[in-house]
């Protein structure tokens, strides 16, 4: 499995790694955290068979993927376990 974190990032660049971090390993975005100086977030990526499963944990933000395609096409579904979020696609 593997594990990224924020833990041992200085708290003032968290969302730019976290940007990075997520950018690199799925899809091109941009993250904006609502408290930059309080946010952690966690992402654990994990095979079974020939699907891929990730678990990301974060403080609250704003996420923006950018028009960049990612390296490969892929389905993803979200389930917010705990808290709310808010989606639009193409402005909808």
């Amino acid at each position: 499995m593997e594990v990224y974190s924020t833990a041992d990032v200085p708290r003032g660049t968290r969302a730019a790694y976290w940007s990075q971090v997520y950018s690199r390993r799925f899809a091109p975005i941009v993250v904006e955290a609502e408290d930059s100086g309080l946010f952690r977030a966690e992402l654990r990526v994990g095979v079974l068979g020939g699907l891929e499963f990730a678990c990301v944990r974060s403080c609250a933000t704003a996420v923006e993927r950018k028009a960049e395609r990612a390296r490969e096409r892929m389905i993803g579904f979200v389930m917010i376990v705990q808290g709310r979020g808010v989606a639009s696609h193409c402005g909808h």
